[in-house]
């Protein structure tokens, strides 16, 4: 049972939608349902990392370092079978840089085996930090010379899926071979019936003539060159030892660095070619380092734009936001928009003049959608670029429903477990030409809005309803 587990009460409840009733009633369903009922007394995978608490301003005044170690108190209550700590993932509002991450890092695991828990450690990084490939190889290396339990692993430091820089599968068996650790031993006896290691008359655990071959799991050449194909942050295979050989690892480097590039572009529309009017705003974040560096100023407007902002009676607000990659509006919203319209007007929805605002981040829309009363805003986003040269052309696209009635509120209430509730979420991401086209996302956008609108529910309560619960 996969939980991601905060140290403050705000924190669980309103942004995670966990209490520990709820985490209580999860460990027992598993100990009582759960496949692995009869084998097992550990069960329950928690994932934690320096920061949540602060990002979200729900920290309480306390240090993010202490908010981590009540993390690990909560996580103690359930004897888990393991604990991941992903400080870095968030960004440079709460880690900056390298030594940053290095040292709070090293800080959550010593506090995660003082409290005697199974901990893994995942150094981190996301491409608007400063944080560089070498410093958390840098931190992989010291964390494993402390005695971490366990890494993730993706292939060349790259998780596509979320947009940022974990362990991997090189940093692993180099640190195997550095340390003289070995794999945990059902997974060690499998992958020697798979060549992928062997093992000397010694006892000692080499690479076998498998290691690294992904073509292993693949039935024929053609399905391995689907595989290729359909992931775009595959740069190579070949090997030096148990390191990528330099041209691959600078393959990896060109393309962070293009990702890098999207991060700080600056956010320009053409309102011409759109053909649609757009409303233009300012949040707090007044230049791209307060914007990056800073969630709170990004969710905020400035007073000037709130000044004009009044009621427009419409049922949905589209909102336009660099995030955190200009280059995903720009490659994207010429086509995207006049898709949302017409979409939205062949179902009869009303909706009020676009809005542009730089430097704004997702929670912005709670606040416009007070101001002008929208019952569902949708922020159009560029995601975290995520290494590959297309990822920072990755669009999202958030739905905020404003919980104004009061029998829907209270509904929301019971549903959560937080009785302030004032919004419901939905997103859908990975909007652009190598992920879900734009036509496509224009539709899908328009039939989600419409269901939201409709059911007067978004995230897991409309995913209920959905289905019939």
């Amino acid at each position: 049972m996969f939980q991601s587990l905060a140290g403050t009460d705000k924190t669980n409840i309103e942004e995670f939608d966990i209490t520990v009733d709820l985490l209580d009633h999860a460990y027992q369903t598993m100990q009582e349902k759960g496949r692995l009922k009869d084998d097992a007394r550990q069960f329950m995978y928690f994932e934690t990392g320096q920061g949540s608490e602060f990002s979200y301003g729900k920290h309480n005044g306390i240090d993010m370092a202490t908010t981590e170690a009540l993390c690990y108190g909560l996580a103690r209550r359930y004897d888990p079978f393991m604990v991941n700590n992903v400080t870095g993932f968030i960004g440079p509002e709460t880690h900056r840089n390298n030594m940053e991450m290095i040292q709070s890092n090293l800080q959550d695991h010593f506090m995660g085996k003082l409290l005697g828990l199974p901990m893994g450690m995942a150094p981190c990084y996301t491409l608007h930090s400063e944080i560089t490939l070498e410093g958390q190889q840098i931190a992989t290396q010291l964390l494993a010379a402390a005695g971490a339990n366990f890494y993730m692993d993706v292939y060349l430091n790259t998780d596509r899926m979320l947009a940022y820089f974990d362990t991997s599968g090189h940093d692993d068996q180099t640190l195997r071979e550095i340390y003289g650790k070995a794999p945990a031993a059902e997974y060690l006896e499998w992958a020697k019936t798979q060549g992928i290691f062997s093992q000397d008359k010694n006892g000692m655990v080499q690479r076998g003539p498998n290691w690294g071959n992904f073509r292993l799991f693949c039935e024929n050449d053609i399905e391995a060159q689907e595989l290729i194909e359909a992931t775009p942050a595959i740069y190579g295979f070949d090997n030096a030892g148990p390191r990528p050989t330099n041209e691959v690892t600078r393959t990896v480097k060109f393309n962070q660095a293009i990702a890098r590039q999207a991060i700080y572009a600056t956010l320009q529309i053409d309102e011409e070619r759109l053909g649609i009017k757009l409303l233009h705003l300012q949040t707090q974040a007044q230049t791209k380092e307060a914007h990056l560096n800073s969630a709170e100023l990004g969710s905020h407007l400035t007073a000037e734009s709130l000044i004009g902002l009044k009621p427009q009676n419409k049922q949905v607000q589209i909102v336009i936001s660099d995030g955190l990659s200009a280059e995903a509006v720009h490659h994207n919203i010429y086509d995207l928009l006049p898709i949302m319209f017409d979409g939205l007007n062949s179902k009869n929805l009303t909706a009020g003049i676009p809005i542009l605002v730089p430097h704004g981040r997702v929670k912005l829309v709670e606040q416009l959608a007070e101001h002008l009363e929208s019952d569902l805003t949708i922020m159009l986003s560029g995601e975290r670029p995520g290494g590959d040269a297309l990822a920072s052309r990755s669009l999202s696209a958030y739905f905020a429903l404003r919980l104004a009635e009061p029998e829907v509120q209270k509904q929301a209430a019971i549903f959560s477990g937080n009785p302030l509730i004032g919004f419901e979420y939905t997103v859908i991401s990975n909007i652009y030409s190598g992920g879900l086209p734009l036509i496509e996302a224009g539709c899908v956008i328009v039939e989600k809005a419409a269901e939201i609108l409709t059911h007067k529910a978004a995230g897991n309560r409309l995913k209920n309803r959905l289905s019939g619960k």
